[in-house]
């Protein structure tokens, strides 16, 4: 029995999907910083949910009362999303400090 070949993720997408979903949310995404999370995402380990959190909180969020609104849009987004990405991060992970 072979192993099945992992899920091709399209990172713009990805990223389109999610940048989108923050800003329903009521958060206020640039342009810019939708890039700069993309490239973000290429310095990261993909199949690594906290990587990948820590990406966008690091571009995404400019104040600190968007943390509680990007937490909850992150693991909703990440963990139903349908494009192969289905890292699920305990809320408490979310939550550590650098």
């Amino acid at each position: 029995m072979t192993a099945a070949a992992p899920a091709v993720v399209d990172v713009e997408r990805l990223v389109a999907g999610f940048v989108r979903v923050l800003r329903r949310g009521g958060l206020r995404i640039t342009v810019a910083q939708t890039l700069l999370f993309r490239e973000s995402l290429d310095a990261v380990e993909m199949g690594d949910g906290l990587d990948v959190y820590w990406a966008g909180r690091a571009t995404l969020v400019v104040r600190r009362e968007e943390i509680a609104m990007y937490d909850a849009m992150f693991l909703a987004f990440f963990h139903h999303n349908s494009s192969g990405f289905r890292q699920q991060i305990g809320r408490a992970s979310c939550r550590e400090r650098v």
